[in-house]
């Protein structure tokens, strides 16, 4: 049986991997060859807790230096 915990891990490693796509898709779209400031993303509620279950929504926070 699944537990919230490897839910929880699943769906964080699944966030990662999409950011990464999109770190390197966005690089290339704009030949950026310098490193980019990070994006930082902040998973809330049951993500954050490690609580998910499969009715559960993921609540993100995307953080995003000016400087």
């Amino acid at each position: 049986q699944v537990t919230s915990t490897e839910l929880s891990k699943l769906a964080d490693n699944l966030i990662r991997i999409t950011h990464n796509f999109h770190l390197i898709s966005e690089k290339k779209f704009y030949k950026i060859e310098k490193k980019i400031a990070p994006l930082i993303i902040i998973g809330m509620g049951k993500l954050g807790a490690d609580e998910l279950n499969f009715s559960s929504d993921i609540d993100l926070i995307f953080v995003y230096p000016t400087r």
